[in-house]
């Protein structure tokens, strides 16, 4: 049993790692499970979950629906089997089968039918604006300026210091 509770139809455990928290300004890089899988029994609602996880992370929680945090609901008709992929350009590209079980006639005779989908996801929209792949904004560095005379060193770094300079001449 998978985050959703349900057990239709296969889906997919991916590792995202490396993004950024929306909002935080340290810089500092999450690794984040993203696992895909449809949210009933009868093979419908499919639902991308997520954890943050690190080398420390207790991996029992991988099977515990109360570790996941719900996250984009790619469908929420018919539709089961996903995988996911990292694009090249960071989007997650999610492949589903959309409509599962809708009759279609073909060559006169009537089978369980499924389309197949793909769409690219940016991982702010898979995990509810909680994760982006964007490193946060940081300000220009200010350059420092240093300047000496024979008695006294000032060094200014978005402020004045005043150092003191004693010749032994």
């Amino acid at each position: 049993t998978f985050a959703s509770g349900a057990e239709a139809a296969n889906g997919e455990l991916m590792l995202y790692k490396g993004l950024y928290k929306v909002g935080e300004t340290t810089g500092q890089t999450y690794d984040v499970l993203l696992q895909s899988l449809p949210t009933s029994s009868s093979r419908g609602g499919v639902t991308v979950y997520y954890q943050q996880v690190d080398e420390k992370s207790n991996l029992s929680t991988l099977t515990a629906s109360e570790a996941w945090t719900s996250g984009k609901v790619v469908d929420s008709g018919a539709s089961c089997y996903s995988t996911m992929t990292i694009q090249a350009d960071g989007k997650v590209g999610f492949l589903y089968e959309d409509n599962y079980g809708v009759k279609k006639p073909i060559f006169q005779a009537n089978y369980d039918w499924a389309d197949i989908v793909y769409i690219p996801y940016d991982i702010e929209t898979l995990t509810n604006n909680v994760y982006t792949t964007q490193a946060p904004e940081t300000p220009d560095p200010v350059a420092p300026t240093f300047t000496l005379s024979t008695t006294t060193a000032e060094l200014t770094v978005g402020g004045t210091v005043q150092l003191q300079y004693t010749s032994n001449s």
